[in-house]
């Protein structure tokens, strides 16, 4: 007869930092009221919570797998796009102000806050995002050209966490 142990305590630790972690995520997600979601290097949405998957006119599993282009209409899926092509590109945080046309009609301006998604590695696996209603009520910020699609690159906040709005000058519409 042979019998073998082995120490599973490390697994059983490893499992348990796991769902942790899951748990966290799943919290912060679901709990929060604004729009959050992460996207590969191929624009497919990998996570969105229930907001962000509103604003699609979708549920959070029918958007997951999808790129913009199959979620929103043409001219706003271009610029949605190119953002994030920007922010992979440059590997670094950018705030875009688009304005969004709801599926239950009407719009809203939205800031969109997009930070590159990396590996342990540092390797970018694609883009997380965050965003809220503009700070104008609704209307683009003063200086914005008004336009069906509007997005204007913003600058990233400064290090106290502040944001430093942009001059006329300094931003660019899209």
């Amino acid at each position: 007869m042979v019998e073998a142990c082995n120490d599973i305590t490390a697994l059983r630790q490893a499992e348990t930092a796991l769902r942790s972690n899951h748990d966290l995520l799943s919290s912060v997600l679901e709990g929060s009221a604004d729009p959050n979601f992460a996207k590969d290097c191929e624009g497919r949405h990998v996570l969105l919570n229930a907001p962000a998957a509103a604003l699609l006119g979708v549920s959070a599993q029918q958007a997951v797998g999808r790129c913009a282009a199959d979620l929103m209409p043409p001219g706003l899926a271009e610029v949605a796009e190119a953002g994030d092509q920007t922010v992979i590109a440059l590997g670094e945080v950018r705030v875009f102000e688009n304005a969004v046309v709801l599926p239950e009609g009407g719009s809203r301006i939205m800031l969109m806050t997009k930070a590159p998604w990396r590996d342990a590695a540092g390797v970018t696996l694609g883009i997380v995002g965050v965003s809220a209603t503009s700070p104008y009520g609704g209307r683009p910020r003063p200086g914005c050209a008004r336009s069906r699609w509007t997005c204007s690159e913003w600058p990233a906040p400064t290090r106290s966490g502040r944001w430093a709005p942009p001059s006329r000058t300094s931003s660019t519409s899209r």
